[in-house]
């Protein structure tokens, strides 16, 4: 029985994942594998992971799947997985740029060819023992070509008994990257807003695709320069293009307009296909009821969308009650008609000095806070400074002074 008896949100996830994809998952509870015991060894536990993602079609080609033991590598157990496939070469890959693999060949073996092959091998063992058995053989020059000779030998008995083929690799891969290119330029040449595109500049276009392609996948000087040179070609001749054509629409609207007005007058009528069911009714009730409200409409902001800053100085507004005693708590506050946009950044500033509220509320267009009041503040000015750094706005209220009592032994006394 596993072990591993909890869940989280990654078994949900995975299981997910193979709803969408079609993939299937294969365990670990194979022959030869620690089956059901623990494979991870986090900060999270312990766990049992011993799978992998794998398509239907695939699973004869696995042959050995084993969980192994931990090692001081890594806290999961490493999964040894054999999978047993047949290797096809390409015959199109090209391994060179030499001629001699430009053509590559490919042998055909039948079963009941292996009796009178085996027999022409015994027949014409003398001529193969004749190229083995030389004696003045001096330098590697003897021996290669005292090879070579066993290899012309051999091939002259075997051949005839194996179906040779050849392949042409370049055009097989000229082929391809043709096709590759046709499709790529069917993908991103599209011409239905483009009247004026003729087959020259389609042409102009594809060599101008062909240098970018060939300039990312080698960054030289050489690479850039060609493609310079072909893009620049490429947007003169669409711009000539272009001018031609927007020339000669216009032409031919001048002539349709003096000749024919009705049919020059329906090239610009849209037909709408969305019909609003709204009726002039209620248009006439909405700006009626619109009309009747009392809005008011301020000409200097059009849009809030649009930045801009309030042009009226913020408002001061405090308590009726100007004189405190030493450690009473005040509220100052200012307003502004209009937020500004962006919204304004607030200072409070009590003479030379700068307040540290302990209590600061910024609401778009006003600002309010609350302090207490200390003796150093006694008959100075207060007030608010509306600020946007990004406009240079930077304009304060009027102050308010405020009294300050001193705290004494008997009382209060005003701070002289």
């Amino acid at each position: 029985m596993n072990p591993d008896t909890g869940r989280n949100e990654y078994g949900t996830k995975l299981l997910l994942l193979c709803k969408t994809t079609g993939l299937r998952i294969v365990n670990g509870r194979h022959k030869g594998g620690h089956a059901n015991d623990f494979s991870f060894n986090g900060s999270r536990g312990l766990s049992t992971i011993d799978y992998l993602l794998s398509p239907v079609h695939m699973f004869d080609c696995f042959h050995k799947f084993i969980v192994c033991n931990f090692n001081a590598f890594s806290d999961h157990a490493p999964l040894h997985i054999e999978l047993h496939i047949s290797m096809n070469n390409n015959p199109c890959q090209k391994l060179a740029d030499s001629h001699e693999y430009s053509q590559r060949k490919r042998s055909s073996w039948k079963v009941e060819h292996l009796g009178p092959c085996t027999e022409s091998i015994i027949q014409n063992q003398h001529r193969l023992n004749d190229c083995i058995n030389i004696e003045d053989i001096s330098s590697q020059t003897d021996m290669d070509s005292c090879i070579n000779k066993f290899n012309e030998v051999f091939h002259e008995i075997v051949d005839p008994f194996f179906e040779i083929k050849k392949f042409d690799t370049s055009d097989c891969s000229t082929r391809r990257n043709q096709t590759k290119q046709d499709n790529v330029h069917e993908l991103y040449l599209s011409t239905s807003d483009k009247p004026w595109f003729d087959c020259k500049l389609k042409s102009l276009y594809k060599e101008y695709i062909v240098a970018l392609r060939k300039f990312n996948s080698c960054k030289s000087v050489v690479n850039h320069q060609v493609l310079i040179c072909k893009k620049r070609t490429y947007k003169l001749c669409e711009a000539k293009c272009k001018r031609q054509y927007l020339l000669h629409e216009g032409q031919r609207l001048e002539i349709l307009k003096k000749n024919n007005p009705k049919q020059f007058f329906a090239k610009f009528k849209r037909k709408s296909n969305f019909k609003s069911n709204v009726q002039l009714s209620e248009f006439f009730d909405h700006f009626k009821l619109t009309s009747q409200s009392n809005v008011t409409i301020d000409n200097d902001i059009s849009n809030d969308a649009e930045d801009y800053v309030p042009r009226d100085p913020p408002i001061l507004v405090t308590s009726p009650k100007t004189s405190l005693a030493e450690g009473q708590k005040f509220n100052f506050r200012c307003d502004l008609k209009y937020p500004g946009n962006p919204p304004m950044v607030w200072t409070w500033r009590c003479g030379e000095r700068t307040l540290f509220p302990s209590q600061f509320n910024n609401m778009g267009a006003s600002s309010e806070i609350t302090f207490e009041a200390e003796a150093w503040q006694n008959g100075l000015s207060c007030l608010c400074i509306a600020s946007s750094p990004r406009f240079g706005y930077n304009i304060s209220s009027k102050g308010q002074s405020i009294a300050v009592l001193c705290k004494l032994v008997h009382g209060y006394d005003f701070l002289k």
